[in-house]
C-alpha cells in the first residue's frame, strides 16, 4: 500500500504504518486493505476461471496481528470472500 497525496510524492508504508499505529488505526486501515485484497482476488477469479489459482500475498502489521479484532477479521474476510 503506498499513499499518494495529490501534488505530493509518494508515502511509503515505512513512513506511515507507525504514525498509524500509534494513533490506534493500523486494524482499521488493514481490515481495509485485507478485504479490498480478497475481493480484487475474487474478481481476478471470476475474470479468469480457466487459471489454476491466483495467489496474493498481503503484508500485515505485527501489530494487527498480535490483536484479537485482526486475527477475527482476518478470517471473516477470507471466508466471505472464498470461492
Amino acid at each position: 500500500m503506498r499513499w499518494q497525496r495529490p501534488g505530493e510524492r509518494t508515502v511509503l508504508p515505512e513512513e506511515f504504518i507507525p504514525i498509524a499505529e500509534a494513533l490506534g488505526l493500523i486494524n482499521s486501515i488493514g481490515g481495509w486493505v485485507l478485504d479490498s485484497a480478497v475481493r480484487q482476488l475474487e474478481t481476478w477469479n471470476l475474470l479468469f476461471p480457466d487459471r489454476q489459482s491466483i495467489n496474493l500475498s498481503i503484508n500485515v502489521s505485527a501489530r494487527q496481528l498480535r490483536t484479537s479484532p485482526a486475527s477475527s477479521s482476518t478470517s471473516k474476510s477470507s471466508c466471505s470472500h472464498a470461492r
